[in-house]
């Protein structure tokens, strides 16, 4: 019966998440030492190579004590209010996130915090990025023809 069907969808959905835990890229490094190239760069290189353009790369790191805090903290603060008030998923903006979405009856105002941008532009290329996107921002299951605009995702803004 019905049992089994949801036992069955509950494992693969266990397999799935683990296989994703799984392929996540090993972050310890990043705590000292500076990536000398991110997903986004390569792609931007590859362009660049295509374009029969040299790919340029100017960056000069700098230590966090070599800027002024309330720098920092401006910065962060713009791009992710809550940053100092959770671990990377600001739960509270992913239901307002929902609740706006549910309301509207169309999703279109993402989530992601600063963290997890960061994560994004590291490790995913921008197809890679634009893919995750609209897999989380896929229409419900079931959405009439008669409501396909508003069922349909809103372009990913980050």
């Amino acid at each position: 019966g019905w049992g089994r069907w949801v036992l069955g969808g509950w494992l693969l959905f266990v397999l799935w998440l683990s296989v994703g835990y799984a392929r996540l890229p090993d972050v310890s490094g990043l705590r000292t030492e500076n990536l000398r190239i991110t997903a986004l760069m390569e792609q931007r290189a590859e362009e660049a190579n295509e374009e029969g353009k040299k790919p340029r790369v100017r960056q000069a790191w700098v230590s966090m004590g070599a800027v002024a805090p309330h720098a920092v903290d401006t910065v962060f603060i713009s791009e992710d209010a809550r940053f100092y008030r959770h671990e990377g998923v600001d739960w509270k903006e992913v239901e307002n996130s929902i609740d706006q979405s549910v309301r509207e009856a169309r999703l279109g105002r993402g989530a992601s915090t600063l963290t997890q941008q960061l994560a994004k532009n590291l490790y995913l290329s921008t197809a890679q990025g634009a893919m995750l996107a609209a897999m989380l921002h896929a229409p419900a299951a079931g959405c009439p023809p008669s409501a396909r605009r508003r069922c349909a995702p809103a372009r990913a803004s980050s």
